[in-house]
Parts: structure tokens; sequence; C-alpha cells
């Protein structure tokens, strides 16, 4: 898992920017949705 997220930073041979900006958003954006889904209350 850490080496995904240090390949994202560092960028993986040379991919373009754009495509190395968009799976860093979306590596954040699912982060932040899992960390939202985390703190709503349980519902049964």
């Amino acid at each position: 898992m850490i080496r995904l997220v240090l390949n994202l930073f560092h960028g993986i041979g040379g991919e373009p920017n754009a495509a190395q900006e968009t799976l860093r958003g979306a590596w954040r954006g699912r982060a932040r949705s899992q960390l939202q889904q985390d703190q709503r209350p349980p519902t049964e």
C-alpha cells in the first residue's frame, strides 16, 4: 500500500503530469469518502 502511494507521488516511469494528478486526486477522494463514512453514526 505504501509503495503504491509513493509511486503516485513520484510518478511511474515518467507518466504525464495530468495522469499523475488524476490518480492522486482519485486516491485522495477515496480516502476522504472513507473518512466520512467512518465518522457517520451507525444506522441500523
